[in-house]
């Protein structure tokens, strides 16, 4: 082999087989490269693998550097969300092909296209060999914890499945859900943003849009239940145990009292004059000290709420109401901070963006089912039963099973109760004209609120 230089020329004899042969290549001048590299590969195939080996080396160190603006490393409520296997394949395919090219050569002789079987088991190969190298390349793995925390995982295999580098810790999974807070209500601002510029967002059925809003909990782990073996001994209790005590009579009788005095309050015209204003709209409990303070926690509560959720108009005009669900407790908190703040000059002030309703259906129509089946025979001609005052009434809407008209029967029942009251207190005082003028005490004008209502 002779090479010439500017100052002369040197020829030597080359004695290896494999020199050779790349001479030879050299000489015929077609496909060099491809030639030379089939012939080191056959000869010296880990100076091949070493050379490789350098190339994505140096391709990963570049993508999983810091601040390299990999997606991989974006784990934020955007990046997690926005997510797509698309996108990763066009960054390795942009910042590290030969990476791409030699983990593709693992699965199938031929380069792995988007739309592939083998396509997803590709991309989740080079995510997990990335995160190996730097911890920071988690998009993935955080996604893996986030489905297995969703699946009601526990907390123990999750630790497991991290141990072996498929997710990452559960501390790491509650960590960051706790840091998206501020975004769990992002559809909702939307919505309201559309609702206020008249978008109208219905249903093709019931022409409406119902949104129904739970607490968004990530559960941790689950409760195994030990096997206990069961107590065969006889329980043996009085027949006194199933009898109200005192105690149990007496505050059954002052929640009834205060039932129908609100019943009789509402619907005889003398009475709400006289005690509308004075009788309590709920019965004490043991919170109701702290009730004052409670108020002043929903105002406030309730004005960030409007902000964020009611579609306002820019002079403070509610454009449409927001139903506020909750258990009576709640219902009764938001009542008493609209009353509180009924002085302001805008609906948004006076807090009328909301609507308060009782979350309790459930409860109330299994109880009303069970009032049903005592109390409404199927025989209209049965006096005083419920079917007779339905058709007496004219509640037509009462009707099949009660699931299927629960507030037809709610108000049916509301009804009958009312009017049971009111004639009970009519006949205690000797009359029948619900117009008519019931004699007070001669002192009544001059009693307290208290006496009054006692």
């Amino acid at each position: 082999m002779t090479v010439y230089y500017p100052s002369g020329k040197r020829t030597s004899f080359v004695q290896e087989i494999t020199h050779r042969n790349i001479c030879r290549a050299i000489h015929r001048r077609q496909n060099v490269e491809k030639c030379i590299i089939d012939i080191i590969s056959r000869s010296h195939p880990e100076i091949l693998t070493a050379a490789t080996s350098n190339i994505v080396s140096a391709e990963c160190e570049a993508i999983c550097k810091r601040g390299s603006g990999s997606i991989l490393q974006d784990s934020s409520y955007s990046g997690i969300f926005n997510f797509h296997w698309d996108k990763f394949h066009d960054e390795i395919q942009l910042k590290a092909p030969q990476t791409l090219r030699v983990i593709s050569s693992a699965l199938y002789n031929i380069p792995i296209v988007p739309g592939e079987k083998k396509y997803a088991t590709l991309m989740h190969i080079i995510s997990m060999a990335l995160h190996g190298r730097n911890q920071e390349m988690s998009s993935i793995h955080y996604q893996i914890g986030f489905i297995l925390t969703h699946g009601a995982c526990k907390q123990r295999d999750i630790e497991r499945l991290a141990k072996l580098g498929l997710t990452v810790i559960p501390r790491s999974v509650q960590n960051k859900l706790s840091s998206w807070e501020d975004f769990l209500d992002t559809d909702l601002v939307q919505l309201k943003e559309e609702w206020k510029e008249g978008v109208g967002v219905k249903t093709s059925q019931d022409k409406t849009l119902s949104l129904h809003l739970f607490q968004v909990i990530a559960v941790v782990d689950r409760i195994i239940p030990e096997n206990k073996t069961v107590d065969e001994e006889e329980v043996h209790l009085n027949h006194a145990d199933f009898i109200p005590s005192i105690s149990e009579q007496e505050q059954l009788k002052k929640e009834l009292s205060f039932l129908v005095a609100t019943s009789v309050i509402q619907n005889i015209d003398q009475m709400k004059t006289e005690f509308e204003s004075i009788f309590p709209s709920h019965l004490e409990h043991d919170h109701s000290d702290s009730s004052g303070i409670k108020t002043k926690q929903v105002i406030r509560l309730l004005k960030q709420l409007t902000e964020k959720y009611v579609p306002l108009k820019d002079n403070g005009e509610v454009i449409d109401e927001v139903f506020f669900g909750g258990d009576r407790l709640t219902d009764e908190r938001i009542q008493k901070a609209q009353q509180a703040t009924s002085n302001g000059d805008t609906p948004k002030e006076k807090l009328q963006g909301f609507i308060s309703k009782i979350e309790d259906l459930h409860r109330m129509m299994n109880f009303l089912e069970a009032i049903c089946k005592l109390t409404c025979a199927h025989s209209t001609m049965d006096r005083g039963t419920a079917c007779y005052f339905r058709n007496f009434l004219n509640f037509r809407n009462v009707k099949a099973e009660v699931k299927n008209a629960f507030r037809a029967y709610k108000l049916l029942y509301y009804t009958i109760f009312d009017a049971c009251c009111c004639i009970l207190f009519m006949k205690q005082f000797n009359t029948h004209d619900l117009d008519g003028v019931i004699e007070l005490p001669s002192d009544f004008k001059e009693k307290k609120s208290e006496q009054k209502v006692q």
